[in-house]
């Protein structure tokens, strides 16, 4: 956390923008809070296999039958 505290007093001292990648939405939110310009909030690989996940449990879950017309 040093390092991070570190790397945007310094970006500030400069006038830049300071981001960060963060994994989760609370972590993005306390770097947003510590002064931060910009954060994110996931990954697009972690998005994508969530929603895999998602859509493979909610399949493997379904009692729903499907008719012959088709």
């Amino acid at each position: 956390m040093d390092t991070i505290k570190h790397i945007l007093k310094t970006a500030k001292k400069y006038n830049k923008y300071a981001g960060i990648h963060n994994g989760t939405i609370d972590y993005a939110l306390k770097m947003r809070d510590l002064g931060f310009d910009f954060v994110t909030v996931g990954s697009d690989a972690n998005f994508m296999i969530k929603s895999a996940s998602e859509v493979s449990s909610t399949f493997k879950n379904s009692k729903q039958k499907v008719s012959d017309s088709y």
